[in-house]
């Protein structure tokens, strides 16, 4: 057992969730009907669940196909952004210029980021 954000229970929390699981298990495996209640809920929850995983294979395969066609169209600019940062960092690198680095330094720029990692 573990809660929603993953996390463990404690052991006073899994014994009596234990012990209030196998209660119900217990009272649901001694009625007579119990084969037909299952039965019954097959029937009618089968159909909706057949639905619903056909929706969501269909729309997430279709979120993917977008995702996918939005990843190759940015492509080509991010390589041209990589290779302009490239660029601009080996020219700083060969002559920084004070007033240049001071206008570059603005909140989330690389040169706080850098500041501040430092």
């Amino acid at each position: 057992m573990e809660s929603a954000a993953g996390h463990a229970p404690s052991k006073k929390t899994a014994a009596t969730l234990t012990a209030a699981l196998r209660a119900c298990a217990d009272h649901a495996a001694q009625r007579d009907d119990l084969p037909a209640i299952l039965n019954l809920s097959r029937q009618r929850d089968t159909p909706a669940l057949l639905r619903f995983l056909t929706w969501s294979t269909a729309h997430h395969q279709a979120e993917a196909t977008r995702l996918e066609k939005e990843a190759r169209a940015a492509h080509p600019a991010r390589r041209a952004a990589v290779a302009a940062w490239w660029t601009v960092a080996r020219w700083f690198t060969a002559s920084p210029d004070p007033v240049l680095l001071l206008l570059a330094d603005f909140p989330g720029s690389l040169a706080r980021t850098i500041d501040v990692k430092q």
